[in-house]
């Protein structure tokens, strides 16, 4: 019955009231069993009878239960404040926290606060219950703490950075004034609480509206930067959990978009030193967008529009070690003015290399060193030193960009390397000096002439086949779609050669370069020798022969042979000989055997027929081209210097004499043809009174795309992709036909 009634009065120990209330329903049991035996319970009887007295009691129990929630809330807020207090230095909470240690489940409720008492005034009340914490006194300043210290605000990691900022402030202030008195919490309430709390609520606002700036922004909302969930968690705080949230999606995506933005500025800077460093006239519009965007860090949040982050897109992913590479290209341009201006290009630079290498030999591994470390930064960083033209846009430099990125992602110190190549300029100067320009600049050719150079031996347009010079031509394409065709002379390859063989033996690598060039070359001229001492010696079999040699390693056909006879033509596969020189050589040998059996028959013809050894070798070669002239030529006119000449062997001859004698070897011609075929035979035969057509009616320009089609062809390729060529290039030159292919 004690335990009844001082749950009415609120005297009850809250070990008690919780045990009671653990067990609701066993106290109205016992309530009923006690009403029921007449038993009189120390409660108020109103009217109702006996259920009305379980009610009341009841009741009364629930507010003991809110009551003694109320104590256990206030108790938990005063130790959030505590939390809070305890960020800041020297600040009295000793007997804060002690009154907090005090509190145990044995003291009674009324020790702790003002129990709602039941009178008929409060039997009907349905309202909410407001109870009074009486244990704690606290001024209205500190009460205010407590009443607006929600859970949000505890949670708040930015209101906690400002509380801890303004703590720090405080807490100066006054070692600086030497106040050495500890701050009370009344002291807390009105030089920290209150300043905090107003400038979280303008923070709160102005957030929502997006008019914070931007420089506010990196000052509070830096510890979110990649953390974007968190974000969205603090402006859900920021005003209770039933405010309008349609703006915080807005509000992260801006945030974001600033932090990536603001990253992306280190990037967009050293691209605008470089620009300016180069001096390139191109579009770089994007870079002033970003740059206006995050330089005046004055602008509010919500200037963060999509044109900005759509020029931010074209930076994303510039991490700081490609921004570290950029920097050091942009203080390294002493190093690449050099190189443009000494160095033609990565391969000139590559037999540079090769040739310091081979002279840093037994000089220790310092200078080999440096030798490394200038391939590997100069091949890196090659586009800007060699692909940027003035007029480079933004595109066209983050495009170059990619390539030196490439190239970062493999090798780490590439940035290094160039600084390192830089500051070792005078070396590479004299490394350039002690090697020379015409040594480099040999191998160079000598590397490309290995790799696509196209040689031509044989008939030369208008040219008489009388020395190499006439009879020989290289062809080198284009490295690139687009670039220039090389064209060399015979004097020229052999000033080559000459250059070549000045460095031979200076660089190792280069050596192997220089000695297929001119095995190549060496087989190129003894074919064109014996091609001229066969034409010299009257066969016109290879009047019109030509031969093409592809020197690009692995190309199936690297042989081409055309006797100008017909469409046919014979093709050298790699497969039966790997190399060009080797044949070459096979064609050299046949060469040697025909003339060898074009001498002997020459002999034969002379002991046929005697009064050919009236000329020599050469005469008998002009005698044939100018009586054939003769015979198809319309006005019978012919050089008056065979006249001389015929006078060997028919005095006084005129142009009637050389007419008669031709008109009788054309009937002694048709006689042996008849003979030969057992058949009847014109012998009103006669040399044509016009000059003779060719068998074909085609037009001149069809037949050369058809031997365009038909080189193409024998080279090996499909007729779809030689028909393709022929239209893309739009001509009919074969070399040109080789190389589209």
């Amino acid at each position: 019955m004690a335990t009844v009634e001082d749950l009415m009065t609120g005297q009850i120990r809250i070990v008690t009231l919780k045990l009671i209330t653990a067990h609701k329903h066993h106290l109205r049991e016992i309530c009923e069993v006690l009403v029921k035996a007449k038993i009189q319970l120390p409660v108020p009887e109103p009217k109702g009878g006996e259920a009305s007295t379980i009610a009341v009691l009841l009741k009364v129990l629930q507010w003991r239960e809110s009551e003694m929630q109320s104590i256990e809330n206030k108790r938990n807020v005063i130790m959030n404040m505590l939390g809070m207090v305890n960020k800041i230095d020297s600040v009295d909470s000793y007997h804060l926290q002690k009154q907090l240690r005090s509190i145990n489940d044995d003291m009674p409720l009324t020790q702790l606060c003002s129990p709602r008492q039941y009178t008929t005034a409060t039997a009907t009340d349905t309202g909410t219950i407001t109870t009074e914490v009486t244990y704690f006194t606290f001024s209205d300043s500190v009460e205010n703490i407590l009443d607006t210290l929600s859970s949000w605000i505890i949670d708040s990691q930015l209101f906690d950075k400002l509380w801890t900022r303004q703590g720090k402030m405080v807490s100066h202030r006054r070692r600086q004034a030497e106040e050495n008195d500890q701050l009370s919490l009344d002291d807390i309430a009105t030089e920290v609480w209150l300043p905090v709390k107003k400038h979280y609520d303008d923070l709160c606002t102005r957030i929502q509206i997006g008019s914070i700036k931007l420089q506010e922004v990196d000052k509070f909302l830096d510890a979110y930067i990649g953390n974007y969930s968190d974000l969205t968690r603090e402006f859900h705080l920021m005003f209770g959990p039933a405010s309008n949230k349609e703006w915080i999606k807005q509000r992260v995506h801006q945030v974001q978009q600033y932090h990536e933005l603001d990253q992306c500025c280190h990037g967009a800077k050293l691209i605008k030193e470089a620009k300016d460093v180069f001096q390139l006239t191109g579009d770089f519009t994007v870079l002033e967008v970003i740059l206006r965007a995050v330089e005046d860090k004055r602008d509010p949040l919500r200037s963060i529009t999509d044109d900005v982050v759509s020029a931010k897109q074209h930076l994303v992913g510039v991490t700081p070690d490609k921004v570290e590479s950029l920097r050091v290209l942009t203080k390294c341009t002493a190093l690449i003015d050099w190189l443009r201006e000494n160095i033609k290009g990565v391969k000139e630079l590559n037999v540079l290399a090769e040739l310091a290498m081979s002279s840093a030999a037994g000089q220790g591994d310092l200078e080999v060193e440096r030798v490394l470390c200038l391939l590997a930064a100069v091949n890196g960083y090659a586009p800007f030193i060699y692909d940027l033209p003035q007029n480079t846009d933004f595109n066209h430099f983050m495009k170059l960009c990619g390539h030196i990125w490439h190239a970062l992602a493999s090798d780490k110190n590439l940035p290094k390397k160039l600084h390192d190549t830089c500051r070792h300029l005078d070396w590479l100067k004299n490394v350039k000096e002690s090697h020379g320009s015409v040594e480099v600049n040999a191998i160079s050719q000598a590397k490309a002439i290995n790799a696509r150079g196209i040689y031509h031996v044989g008939k030369q347009k208008d040219l008489e086949p009388e020395s190499p010079e006439n009879v020989v031509r290289l062809v080198l394409p284009p490295e690139t779609k687009g670039g220039e065709r090389k064209k060399y002379t015979f004097q020229q390859l052999q000033d080559l050669q000459s250059k070549l063989m000045l460095v031979a033996g200076k660089a190792e690598k280069g050596k192997d370069d220089v000695d297929t060039f001119t095995e190549v070359l060496d087989g190129v001229t003894r074919l064109a020798n014996i091609y001229i001492k066969i034409c010299a010696s009257g066969s016109i079999l290879f009047r019109d022969w030509e031969s093409t040699f592809y020197c690009e390693p692995n190309r199936p056909v690297n042989a081409v042979i055309d006797f100008g006879l017909s469409k046919q033509m014979l093709h050298g596969m790699s497969e039966h000989r790997p190399t060009v020189a080797l044949q070459i050589q096979a064609v050299c040998e046949f060469f040697d055997e025909c003339y060898s059996d074009w001498l002997h028959h020459i002999d034969v013809q002379r002991e046929q027929f005697c009064y050919l050894n009236h000329y020599t070798t050469q005469q008998v070669v002009i005698l044939c081209k100018k009586i054939a002239a003769f015979c198809f030529s319309g006005d019978r006119n012919v050089d008056p210097l065979v006249y001389p000449m015929l006078c060997a062997v028919r005095p006084n001859c005129l142009v009637d004499d050389l007419a008669k004698a031709v008109k009788s070897a054309f009937q002694d011609l048709a006689g042996r043809q008849k003979h030969a075929k057992g058949g009847n035979a014109d012998t009103d035969d006669s040399p044509p009174d016009a000059p003779m057509e060719d068998a074909e009616s085609e037009d001149m320009e069809e037949k050369e795309k058809q031997k365009f089609i038909d080189a193409m062809l024998n080279a090996g390729y499909p007729v779809e992709l030689a028909r393709k060529a022929l239209h893309e290039i739009q001509s009919t030159d074969i070399d040109e036909g080789a190389v589209y292919i």
